[in-house]
């Protein structure tokens, strides 16, 4: 069977799909001769780990690595070790990352220092082929015309493809239906619908397309020593065509999101709102706090705290229906306060609203953001889990801070 996701599990994937954008590019920045794969797979896992997420490869397959580096001959699945990186080389870096349960997956293919022109034409080569099917990508689209693209890309560059190497659906599995080969006829398989989340990845090769595994179990290398190329992106599919998902600063207009989804408007607190404000958060925190602390919520902890931000959420009336309270404790981003209108929970709002402070807090060079939740208030503490908080520490009585990496 093959899923669409929903718009709050497009969210999570979009997250895991950041983490692993930004450890891309992470490890570009120190892939140069001299450093072992070993190195470079240390050094991923550790800004993986600092983002909030974990290594797909290992927690699916027991992949012993974070990430796989397969140089030259070797295609994919390479076992990072102590093989140091070389000028002329080719290296593949194939990264996947779970975030709160969903995966991300996404290669890419570098030249170390002066490559030959045969290993320069067969990157370039691989990369226009990802291009070029992820250009047909929407709605009605047949599965096979993305993989014919692909394939007749590769042939006019007098390349092949390595045919059991091949893309797939993704989600809460790395790897889910369907199966999307890089090769074959146009018109035929399942027709694409918005909301199918797909890893789209040519394999090539400069020379014959067999291939073997080495005795590490994992490692796939040419038989004939020719050398290999991989490029992948995570996608998501939409009415307008396609996201890619696995590039860091994805564009997010959450105006217009908190508008269309919601008919609700998002925008800096004015003064004349602190009367709705102050009675929201007594209808939603009093609850939780006399519960937790035995007295009700205090204005002066909730809207009146010095060098704080104030964001409120508000309906087609003018009604207050949510608000966040933050600061900027560098090197993160602290919420002092978040509360919706309880009519609107379930309703994926909650999800879009941290989906917003997060991008506030990349834009003002955060390196997370943390909070503290009331250990009562469980149904907060399932979510702030579920987006990727974890605790770190007991500030207060029957309160929890959690922290999220960014």
């Amino acid at each position: 069977m093959i899923y669409t996701k929903s718009k709050e599990d497009i969210n999570l994937i979009r997250e895991a799909c950041q983490i692993n954008a930004l450890v891309h590019e992470t490890v570009a920045g120190l892939l140069e001769p001299g450093i072992s794969t070993k190195e470079l797979d240390a050094i991923a896992e550790q800004a993986m780990t600092a983002y909030g997420g974990r290594p797909s490869f290992r927690e699916e397959y027991a992949f012993p690595g974070a990430i796989c580096v397969s140089v030259n001959d070797e295609i994919g699945h390479g076992v990072p070790g102590e093989r140091v990186i070389q000028t002329g080389d080719v290296v593949k870096v194939d990264v996947g990352v779970q975030f709160a349960g969903f995966h991300s997956d996404c290669a890419k293919t570098h030249l170390v220092g002066d490559c030959s022109v045969d290993a320069r034409h067969l990157v370039s080569a691989t990369k226009h082929a990802l291009d070029a099917g992820l250009a047909v990508i929407q709605p009605d689209v047949r599965l096979s015309d993305v993989s014919h693209v692909i394939g007749e890309s590769i042939a006019q560059a007098g390349l092949a493809v390595v045919k059991k190497a091949q893309g797939h659906g993704i989600g809460l599995s790395l790897h889910e239906a369907p199966q999307i080969p890089n090769y074959g006829p146009p018109g035929h398989g399942p027709r694409l619908r918005s909301g199918m989340v797909l890893a789209i990845e040519p394999v090539v090769v400069a020379g014959e397309p067999m291939t073997f595994i080495r005795e590490d179990g994992w490692t796939e290398v040419t038989r004939d020593g020719s050398f290999g190329a991989h490029f992948e992106h995570t996608v998501h599919v939409h009415d307008d065509g396609v996201e890619i998902l696995t590039v860091t600063g994805q564009p997010s207009n959450h105006a217009d999101e908190f508008q269309k989804r919601f008919g609700l408007t998002w925008r800096k607190k004015k003064q004349p709102d602190d009367t709705a404000i102050l009675s929201l958060a007594k209808q939603e925190m009093d609850p939780i706090l006399l519960e937790a602390w035995g007295r009700p919520v205090q204005p002066m902890e909730v809207l009146y705290v010095p060098e704080t931000t104030t964001y409120v959420l508000v309906d087609q009336q003018n009604h207050v229906r949510g608000f966040c309270v933050y600061s900027l404790r560098p090197p993160y981003l602290h919420i002092n306060t978040i509360v919706l209108d309880a009519q609107l929970h379930g309703s994926g709002l909650a999800t879009s609203v941290l989906d917003n402070i997060v991008q506030q807090a990349r834009a003002k060079g955060m390196a997370g953001i943390e909070l503290w939740v009331q250990t009562n208030n469980q149904r907060a503490i399932r979510f702030y889990e579920k987006s990727g908080f974890v605790y770190v520490g007991h500030p207060y009585f029957r309160t929890w801070a959690m922290r999220k990496r960014i």
